[in-house]
């Protein structure tokens, strides 16, 4: 496990978000790497020029990085650096983002974390004598540290002593990757389950009822991502993947670190009518088989999981190389299968010598 640590840089020149962009530069206008947001697939928003003019603040700030407005985005990735501001209150945290505006359930969270620091938004080029750059904890569908998770996770839960919980995305936005979760919601309700829609109450009572909870059934999405807020996860999680999707690595990191036992719905035969939406949250909606959910609620299986002991961050320069198992079990399926192409090519290039032989016999045998 890398150990959480930092960078540190005078007279950085910081960018705002500007056409799905932003940057920080040394004084030798530079690009610092440190300060970019990368993922598994690579850097995102670098694509900033240094600026032409800039203000100067001669204050030592700690770069945080891109401020989500999207719960689970900033939960997972606006946070990854805050660890250090914790250790560092009388240092002011330094966001970009789209506005300055800090919501309600960013402030909640950042007094959960115990910060205290002032935070401060760029919102045109400016210089910081000092400015300090965490590592991440987090990449987004690559690693998520112990000791991050240990930094993010201080609600202190009750026992699990109430009903098992779905968190239903009914009531979210309109919209909803399950065509038809009210049916599905009567068939949990029957099954002991009681309903919660997350969006509709404050950070610390949603905490209050995963923490209570023996067992949480929920669609991928950033509601799960609330788990991280607990000090101790008592639940059994069980995971419905989204439609013609992959199993999104997210949840089996934050399952890891936080040591949590947590089962995927199998996605074989899963869905019916499949139907691609354009929503920025939903790409497919289709009607789950709730007689298939309640089938396997009888007998979940839940695992341990280990993906992602192998998965590092390399140094210097915070270079990122993050390994992709799915990707991974797929070249290895690649290469198994051109090698079995290459023994049925060797077969049947066998079989037609044999032929040829046996003709050759054959022909002999009859004159």
């Amino acid at each position: 496990m890398l150990n959480p640590s930092f960078t540190v840089y005078s007279n950085v020149t910081i960018t705002p978000f500007m056409h799905q962009s932003y940057a920080c530069f040394t004084e030798n206008k530079s690009i610092i790497p440190e300060g970019l947001l990368c993922r598994d697939y690579g850097l995102v928003f670098n694509k900033a020029k240094y600026p032409q003019n800039f203000v100067t603040n001669h204050n030592a700030v700690i770069f945080a990085g891109f401020l989500f407005k999207h719960y689970g985005h900033f939960l997972l990735e606006s946070t990854a650096r805050l660890w250090f501001a914790k250790m560092h209150p009388e240092l002011a945290i330094c966001f970009v983002g789209r506005d300055g505006l800090i919501l309600d359930f960013q402030e909640a969270i950042f007094k959960l974390l115990g910060l205290k620091n002032q935070i401060l938004f760029v919102d045109q080029p400016v210089q910081f004598s000092k400015c300090y750059f965490p590592s991440p904890g987090f990449i987004s569908r690559g690693y998520l540290y112990q000791w991050h998770a240990a930094f993010l996770g201080q609600y202190t839960a009750q026992s699990a002593s109430g009903k098992p919980l779905y968190l239903s995305r009914r009531q979210f936005g309109g919209i909803s990757c399950l065509k038809n979760e009210a049916e599905i919601e009567k068939a949990l309700i029957k099954k002991g389950f009681e309903i919660f829609y997350p969006e509709q109450y404050p950070i610390e009572e949603q905490l209050k009822m995963l923490g209570a909870a023996p067992t949480i059934l929920a669609l991928e999405g950033s509601a799960l991502h609330s788990l991280l807020l607990l000090q101790n996860v008592q639940a059994k999680v069980i995971v419905i993947p989204r439609p013609n999707q992959l199993a999104n690595s997210n949840y089996l990191a934050i399952a890891n670190a936080k040591g949590f036992e947590q089962a995927y719905l199998p996605l074989q035969d899963l869905y019916t009518d499949i139907t691609p939406v354009s929503h920025v949250h939903v790409d497919y909606q289709a009607h789950l088989k709730v007689a298939h959910l309640v089938r396997y609620l009888e007998s979940p299986s839940f695992a341990p999981y280990h993906l992602y002991s192998h998965i590092y961050l390399t140094e210097p320069n915070l270079a990122w190389q993050v390994k992709d198992p799915q990707k991974e079990t797929l070249a290895k399926l690649t290469t198994a299968n051109a090698g079995l192409k290459a023994q049925v090519a060797t077969l049947t290039h066998e079989k037609l010598k044999l032929k040829a032989l046996l003709a050759k016999a054959l022909k002999e045998e009859r004159s």
